[in-house]
């Protein structure tokens, strides 16, 4: 009888240890793909914002400038992308709240700001130079009251990068 109980503990022992390390793998697994969302998003936001200093110098005039013609113009190089973003938008809730909130508002912005942009170079033979100016300074006011989001995000995604691993995080009751 002593032995089919020790069996029984035994084996109760082993699949509950198993349980837990299962647990344990798929919580690591979880914590290593939310911080390598948080550095590749971090990573695009800094490649995206890197134009903003060239961006808020030449714009000014470029504006200015094409209220004066008959027609504005800037290059086509069509709608630019987010590829980090756009492969990732399912698991923003890998960041929690209120990271992933930031992160929405971020791409949001910078989705605005390319939509008013391409708006501007695909309409620029169809419109005057006055509606072309009123596009770019839509787009550079857009940037000049949100830049400091993007900063901020980009920082509080590499604090959430270095986040260090807790097999068993403490709960909180009550």
């Amino acid at each position: 009888m002593e032995s089919v109980v020790a069996s029984i503990i035994a084996a109760s022992v082993a699949l509950i240890a198993a349980y837990l390390t299962a647990i344990v793998s798929k919580r690591h697994e979880r914590h290593l793909d939310a911080i390598a969302l948080a550095s590749s998003l971090a990573g695009e936001v800094a490649a995206h914002m890197s134009a903003f200093p060239t961006i808020k110098l030449n714009w000014p005039k470029k504006i200015v400038d094409s209220r004066q013609c008959e027609h504005g113009y800037m290059a086509d190089t069509g709608m630019p992308t987010s590829p980090v973003f756009e492969a990732n938008v399912g698991k923003i809730g890998l960041l929690g709240h209120p990271l992933a909130e930031q992160v929405a508002y971020v791409y949001e912005i910078l989705r605005a700001f390319r939509g008013v942009v391409y708006s501007a170079v695909r309409d620029q033979k169809d419109i005057n130079g006055v509606e072309f100016a009123h596009r770019l300074q839509t787009a550079l006011d857009l940037l000049l009251e949100n830049e400091q989001a993007g900063y901020d995000l980009i920082l509080a995604l590499r604090k959430f990068a270095e986040r260090k691993f807790k097999a068993f995080p403490s709960v909180m009751i009550g």
